[in-house]
């Protein structure tokens, strides 16, 4: 997890620990590593000091991480995708090195069938809710609800859900980015489930 001590960092390291991820955090300097561990980071990975790319498979004992989080972009891409396992998710939702170049698409497929998304918060948001009619947890979710908690300035996971629930509940009742034949019950956004997508008996990693 890239930038894991910055405003979404911190926010995302929390979640993924709670969910029981095994946490691996990327950042600059001692002060931030702290921090990232007091979030709830289980490995730390001061990048100015050790190769990002060959720490992360050290930690995972050569097999990868599962997902990805990337907000720097251009300058940790690559090395990014290398340290994914097989079918693994880059969720590439920054770019404060700049943008990511063109790439070609097989590059996923030679590195192992690899997953990648850059999600946009409040379309995507609002497609799961109004398809569901409660959103489902996973990858892009998680990062969504922690985007949106960055924007408001809510530091703390309990309050962001409770945020959110008034937050969706109000655009149901208006209207407002939802479908307006929707004929289903007031659904709020429920506390994420403690269980990761596609991993069942294994810890995923982070």
């Amino acid at each position: 997890m890239h930038a894991a001590a910055g405003g979404v960092g911190l926010l995302l390291v929390q979640m993924a620990h709670n969910i029981g991820a095994l946490v691996i955090g990327a950042v600059s300097t001692e002060q931030k590593a702290k921090l990232a561990r007091q979030a709830g980071a289980d490995e730390v990975i001061l990048y100015t000091q050790v190769d990002f790319e060959a720490e992360s498979k050290r930690l995972t004992g050569g097999k990868g991480v599962d997902v990805l989080y990337d907000s720097v972009g251009k300058t940790t891409f690559d090395k990014g995708l290398n340290v994914l396992r097989p079918r693994g998710y880059m969720v590439l939702y920054g770019g404060s090195s700049g943008p990511v170049p063109p790439f070609e698409p097989t590059v996923l497929n030679q590195k192992g069938s690899l997953f990648l998304t850059r999600p946009v918060v409040r379309e995507r948001l609002e497609q799961s809710y109004s398809e569901t009619g409660r959103p489902s947890i996973g990858p892009e979710l998680a990062l969504r609800i922690l985007l949106i908690g960055y924007l408001y300035g809510i530091t703390s996971e309990r309050k962001l859900v409770e945020e959110l629930r008034i937050h969706l509940a109000w655009r149901w009742f208006t209207g407002l980015g939802f479908d307006q034949g929707d004929s289903a019950p007031l659904h709020v956004l429920q506390e994420p489930a403690r269980t990761v997508p596609g991993v069942e008996t294994v810890r995923t990693t982070v």
